[in-house]
This record gives C-alpha cells, structure tokens and sequence, in this order.
C-alpha cells in the first residue's frame, strides 16, 4: 500500500512539504565605483533586496531603501552615499525562501 492510500486509510491529510528556509546572506561590493549587490541562493523573483546604512557598522540598523529581488541590483554610485556603513539583506518570496537573510558583508562609504 502507497503512502497516499496509507494517509487516506488512516484518515490524515498527506504531509505538507518542509517549510522554506531563510535566503542565504547576498554578496556586497563595490564593482567600478558602484554598491552591487548579488543573490547567493536560488531564484527568489518576487522577494525583495534591501540595503540599511548604520553610524558605527554594529548598529543601529537604518533600512534605506529596497526593491524587487533580482539576481544582482546596482545600488548607485558609491560618491552618492553619505559617509556611513552599509549592508544588504534578501527577503524571501514565501516559496524559495521565507523570511529575511542575515547581512551580508558590510563596507564602509567612502572607501
């Protein structure tokens, strides 16, 4: 007897799938005087990216701004951000991923 029938007989539901995991950390750099940011996982289209800006690169965490993930997104110009640490982070798309990655490394603006 299959599983399915099992369940059936038993009078359960089949077992759902295991939950999604969070995203990986996505990578940060600087790539010819821009802040580029790069997914590490799987596709995650329909998550989102955020970068958040802190004082002292331990926190308090500030989010800047965020947008719809992409495999790499160009935050802008490095000359364009105030003098601050900066990280990214990845929500997830409740499918591939669920919830938000941990930050990813942090650099300091200027460099």
């Amino acid at each position: 007897m299959g599983k399915w029938r099992t369940y059936r007989s038993r009078g359960t539901s089949v077992p759902e799938s295991a939950p999604a995991l969070r995203p990986p950390p996505p990578a940060l750099s600087v790539v010819v005087g821009s802040l580029i940011q790069a997914a590490r996982g799987q596709d995650d289209t329909d998550g989102t990216v955020q970068i958040y800006s802190s004082p002292t690169g331990v926190g308090p965490w500030t989010l800047v701004d965020f947008t719809d993930w992409d495999w790499t997104h160009n935050w802008g110009a490095i000359e364009d951000f105030p003098v601050a640490y900066y990280a990214v982070t990845e929500t997830g798309n409740g499918v591939t991923y669920v919830g938000e990655s941990n930050r990813s490394t942090i650099i300091h603006l200027p460099l």
